[in-house]
């Protein structure tokens, strides 16, 4: 099972068979893109004893700097970008149900997805002249 932002074995470039005898395996990756210079030192095999955590280091012109190590940047799932174009999109307004769809599908979501979007958020649809419209719910004042 893949795990965004976590480097495993598969991820490894090459044969299997480079790193299948050896008993212990480092894998040093740059998981966040804001400061490249900040790596990650990871365990992705050992067989000898249990893993330990990653630590973060800085390579620069002077040396090594240790530091903690680097989470990787949350990845956004695609209902949350769905509801997010969603929200922007209704923001000032409600919005033919057939512009909603273009917009989404143009953005590349799924039908099924802008639809899961809508029922997360309480999107109402009215009907008005013939025509579907969607809005945002109303939000109380706080």
């Amino acid at each position: 099972m893949e795990r965004p932002g976590v480097v495993t074995l598969d991820r490894l470039r090459g044969s299997s068979a480079i790193v299948q005898p050896a008993r212990v395996v480092l894998a040093l990756d740059s998981p966040n893109r804001s400061d490249p210079n900040l790596r990650r030192l990871s365990q992705v095999k050992n067989n000898l004893a249990k893993y330990p955590n990653p630590i973060g280091l800085e390579i620069t012109d002077t040396g090594i700097f240790f530091k903690a190590a680097p989470e990787p940047p949350s990845l956004k799932k695609e209902i949350d970008r769905a509801q997010d174009f969603l929200i922007e999109l209704l923001e000032k307004g409600p919005v033919s149900s057939t512009q909603v769809l273009k917009a989404t599908k143009s953005a590349g979501f799924s039908k099924k997805t802008s639809d899961r979007a809508k029922k997360q958020l309480g999107v109402i649809s009215k009907r008005k002249n013939d025509q579907w419209y969607w809005s945002l719910p109303e939000r109380s004042q706080q």
